[in-house]
């Protein structure tokens, strides 16, 4: 059976989560101590993760001491493996029974499969990793935006040789420029390339065939598109030209007509001029002669006589303006086709590099799955995973994909088919990650429709154990008002949104005894004038700060507090008003490694180091203590440099020690290179974070979207606004539209303007949709408050403050456009009738110091090469042929190897210290075949090439050089030991050069004591 659970904010998804798995724990099966190998628990944040696997053993330990006080007993008392046992004998077995469980998860924990959607994926992902192209040990990459800036700039690198695209940056540009924008396209191409990793762009596409529109087809309707917008601007200007040239004729200029000087004739002087203003509602009135004067008008007699010689033909043309809406399209699109073939570019740099990278991007491996077990057989897709789940619970689901629930459907299906239970879990109010790619409508209509016929049970969680009294009616009140809003919204085009509210109302457990709470909403006019906003602004800053020492006030504590805002420019505002007012505050911006002065300073030193010419760079270092750099590993530079900053390295200590963990995460990747992790460093930067201490005494400030699925004391909203227009971003399509439809695909800027053109139909569908994403905010943020709840909204039309001030004023609740129940004091103070201590936010307590061990006594990283000259381990000369092979794999001709050799010590590849002797080893290794002229460039020499067959297998020969009548093949062996296998694998290069048309090859194998040529066997 599968379980659909609707569970709204507070009601307990974590507790149902548990006593499901704990559940199916409790299932019979052949080998019982073990069902949790066949148990898949999906969640989607680490830290969701991290919480699960804690709850589940948490509550077996519990279950093996005293059953009785677990809050599942009586669930697993009803289970069939207990309901076997004999009455008196159920207790014993479920206390018996989940001490096994524990220990044998303890002892097998990497089948305690509780994981991360994204972790789950790329497990099965490398089981296929085969058929997809991959090498099974390829990296992933979590985030694209370093792998789309070096795409980008290979693309502009490539402008000098491709004039087209040239062109088509210049027209851009160009065309910015007229709009009054900046000149630079760069964020134009940057937000636009972005969609690219979206999820709904892949589906179109392969909905669409798959194949970027070839660019003669590009070009073709770009110019269509451009004729459209330059007629049109032609028929007005002419228009405009015609209309003065009539009035003119009949010794009558624009003021002549009504209302003189603002005469809506105006309009034909700015058309004559080239511009395009739009229809005022005075000017669609001039249907009739009669309202082009005044009564006392003089020139009536003239006027009409204008309008009868044509100028009345001219005004209707204006206001029926049939070929606007086909304009506005063209116009809206113009940038789109701009655009198009230089997104094309983009994606072919980004799938080169992947590929030279042996990289994938996370974003990327859904999509790689979908088409892998699209059309393939359940039981085909368990055998390759190693293994078979027959249970899935998965968390969020109103944060799930489409592409995420095709993969996981046939899995599920098949488990439901074969009657294994399954749960989902999810709220479709809370879902506010569209921009990520979730699909609200996958957990509000989709699986059940998927599941059509089988064994479904849907239900909701009705009870509200987080919030307070007064908190959870609020919410009740404002969300029924909502409900209400959108089941009676005969504009929406998809009914089942009207219902997404339907289970807004949330009961209160009558048998707790919590504290009432308190919610408290101040409504202000949001105003056009600067005045009247810079005047809103002043009350809204005030009240802000009013509420936060209230709640100071009424005993709850700095840490008690958060306030949760739209966006980084309000966290900024509300940042600085707080650290002004003398509050400690907890913020992203806060928490930046990039923003610690130790970093900074590290960084500069780095850079300093790297490039000397580096002017700023050789400032910032100059103004310090300078101190000689011993070592060339990166992880090792940066640790002496923080040694070399004494205290301010201590008191930054949380940075410093985050910074160093990303070090190593880089060196581990891509080695020491300087450069590199510079370039890195720019782009990455501004998202590495240190985690923030629970403990810490200091005000909260975060977004809401960060927010979703914590829980606060007391929850401040200061800017709740809420704009139902502010639709942002674009919506790939496919055109039915001449001459559009000969385009595979385009995006479309979803601006207001689109709902005036064929596509308003796909404009007031997103507009519908952005519109629940409103609310939903709004219901996230509202939901946090465990305890206080304060509100300060604008009272606006088309705001989600104008739906909560109706919906408070429809009940009679605002006294001045204040509502307010409940009191500003904590609970515990109330009660014992004193105020606690307010804690000033600073804690007494030991740093630990940045110890730094002396050169040659520290501990280093472990190296890829490890010291391999001279250890006894067994499998050193293993890991020496490997990194002798990445070396020699770089040397083309004697003089590289320098260069070569001093590049794997940046990488990390060897130690400094065996520089010189790998150094020696590889130049006397290349000078003893100095006669077979292998290394003076007599050669053309390709190495580490991939000979790629038909059918996908790839072969990679050492080494192969190109002369004018023969090509000869080599491959590296590090060793004395020569074997068969060997001579077999040269043998084969030797046959696939022969296959590829080259006449004259020979192959040798190269090892530490000589060469051996391979004779080849036809």
């Amino acid at each position: 059976m599968l379980d659909i659970v609707k569970a709204s904010a507070g009601s307990g998804k974590t507790h149902e989560l548990t006593g499901q798995y704990i559940s199916m724990l409790f299932k019979e099966s052949p080998y019982p101590y073990t069902n949790y190998k066949s148990i898949l628990a999906v969640t989607f944040t680490n830290k969701a993760t991290a919480q699960m696997k804690e709850r589940i053993l948490k509550e077996l330990y519990k279950l093996s001491e005293n059953p009785q006080e677990s809050d599942y007993y009586e669930k697993l008392l009803q289970t069939p493996l207990v309901r076997k046992k004999s009455e008196n004998r159920r207790t014993e077995f479920i206390k018996e029974h989940s001490a096994n469980l524990l220990i044998s998860i303890l002892n097998d924990y990497t089948y305690f499969n509780v994981s991360t959607i994204d972790k789950f994926f790329q497990k099965v992902m490398r089981s296929f990793a085969r058929e997809l192209g991959q090498y099974v040990s390829y990296n992933v990459e979590l985030s694209h935006d370093e792998i789309l800036k070096v795409a980008i700039d290979l693309v502009y690198n490539s402008v000098g040789q491709n004039k087209k695209l040239l062109d088509k940056l210049t027209y851009i540009s160009l065309e910015k420029i007229e709009e009054g924008k900046d000149w630079n396209v760069a964020e134009l191409i940057s937000d636009l390339a972005n969609e690219l990793f979206k999820e709904r762009f892949k589906i179109l596409k392969n909905s669409a065939g798959g194949e970027w529109p070839e660019e003669k087809d590009i070009e073709e309707v770009d110019l269509i598109n451009k004729n459209i917008i330059r007629k049109y601007r032609k028929r007005k200007k002419e228009i405009g030209e015609k209309g003065l040239a009539i009035m003119s004729k009949w010794g009558l200029k624009p003021s002549d007509y009504i209302n003189s000087s603002r005469s809506p004739f105006n309009i034909f002087q700015k058309l004559a001029e080239g511009k395009l203003p739009g229809l005022t509602a005075t000017f669609k009135k001039l249907v009739g002669v009669e309202s082009w004067y005044s009564r006392t008008s003089p020139l009536k007699e003239t006027i009409i006589a204008s309008a009868n010689d044509g100028l009345m033909d001219l005004v209707m043309e204006l206001i029926e303006d049939k070929d606007a809406p086909r304009y506005m399209l063209a116009v809206g699109l113009k940038q789109s086709m701009n655009v198009l073939s230089v997104l094309r570019d983009i994606e072919e740099k980004v799938q080169e590099y992947c590929r030279e990278q042996n990289m994938v991007v996370l974003s990327e491996t859904t999509q790689f799955l979908s088409q892998i077990i699209e059309g393939n057989d359940t039981p085909f897709i368990y055998e390759r995973m190693g293994g078979c789940i027959d249970n899935y619970l998965l968390d969020e689901f109103q944060d799930t994909s489409v592409m995420q629930w095709r993969n996981f459907f046939p899995l599920v299906k098949e488990g439901v088919d074969n009657g294994y239970n399954s749960l989902v879990v999810g709220d479709v109010k809370q879902s506010i990650y569209r921009w990520r790619g979730s699909d609200m409508s996958l957990l509000n209509t989709k699986i059940s429709e998927d599941f059509a016929g089988s064994n479904v049970r849907n239900r909701s969680l009705e009870y509200n154990w987080r919030s307070s009294e007064n908190v959870i009616n609020f919410n009740n009140l404002v969300f029924g008002y909502v409900h209400k809003l959108l089941s009676n919204d005969k504009t929406l085009s998809d009914d089942s949104l009207g219902q997404i509210y339907k289970d807004y109302f949330q009961k209160i457990d009558s048998s707790r005894t919590p504290s009432p709470g308190h919610v408290y909403v101040k409504f202000f006019d949001k105003d056009n004038t600067e005045a009247r906003k810079m005047r809103n602004f002043e009350c809204v800053h005030a009240e802000f700060l009013d509420s936060v020492a209230k709640l100071l006030e009424g005993g709850y504590s700095q840490g008690d507090i958060a306030v949760l805002v739209r966006d980084n420019k309000e966290g900024m505002i509300v940042s600085k008003l707080l650290i002004e007012a003398g509050y400690e505050i907890v913020t992203d911006d806060a928490l930046s490694v990039a923003g610690s002065q130790a970093v900074q300073r590290a960084i500069a030193y780095l850079r300093n180091i790297n490039d000397p010419s580096d002017s700023i760079a050789t400032f910032l270092t100059g103004r310090y203590e300078p101190f000689e750099i011993k070592e060339r590993t990166l992880y090792n530079i940066f640790e002496e440099i923080f040694a070399s900053m004494g205290e301010l390295a201590t008191r930054q200590l949380p940075y410093v020690t985050t910074f160093l963990d990303k070090v190593i995460d880089y060196t581990a990747k891509n080695g020491s290179d300087i450069d590199g992790f510079l370039k890195w460093w720019d782009i990455h930067s501004d998202k590495i974070n240190i985690c923030a201490s629970d403990g810490k005494d200091a005000i909260k400030v975060m977004t809401i979207h960060k927010s979703n699925g914590l829980e606060f004391k007391a929850v401040i909203l200061p800017f709740m606004d809420g704009n139902f227009k502010n639709i942002k971003g674009y919506k790939w399509i496919i055109p039915d539209i001449e001459p559009y439809n000969k385009l595979p695909f385009i995006p479309v800027n979803l601006k207001p303007d689109l709902a005036n053109t064929p596509l308003a139909e796909i404009y007031n569908s997103e507009a519908e949709i952005f519109k629940i994403d409103v609310c939903n905010l709004c219901y996230v943020a509202f939901t946090r408050a465990i305890e206080q709840l304060v509100v300060i909204a604008y009272n606006k039309e088309n705001h989600f403050g104008k739906v909560l001030y109706d919906a408070l004023a429809e009940n009679k609740m605002l006294v001045e456009d204040t509502f307010e129940v409940g009191s500003w004091e904590k609970p515990e103070n109330k009660i014992e009738g004193e105020k606690k201590p307010q804690h000033d936010g600073l804690m007494e307590e030991d740093l630990p110091q940045f110890v730094s061990i002396p050169v040659g006594d520290r501990l280093k990283i472990a190296f890829k090469g490890g010291e391999f000259f001279n250890s006894p381990k067994e499998n050193s000369s293993r890991i020496k042929g490997i990194v002798l092979h990445d070396i020699m794999s770089g040397v083309i001709t004697l003089e590289d190897v320098k260069s070569v050799v001093a590049k794997a010590v940046e990488e990390g590849k060897i130690e400094f210290s065996e520089k010189d002797a790998v150094c020696s080893f590889i130049t006397k290794k290349v000078e003893s075949v100095s006669e077979l002229h292998w290394f003076d460039s007599t050669y053309k020499v390709l190495s580490e090439v991939s000979i790629i067959l038909p059918d996908g297998i790839n072969y990679r020969p050492d080494r192969i050089m190109f002369g004018e009548n023969e090509v000869i093949i080599i491959d590296y062996k590090f060793s004395d030991n020569r074997e068969n296998k060997y001579r077999r694998q040269v043998q084969n290069y030797i046959w696939l050069l022969k296959k590829m048309g080259y006449v004259n090859v020979r192959g040798y194998l190269w090892y530490n004591d000589g060469i051996e040529e391979v004779e080849y066997l036809a």
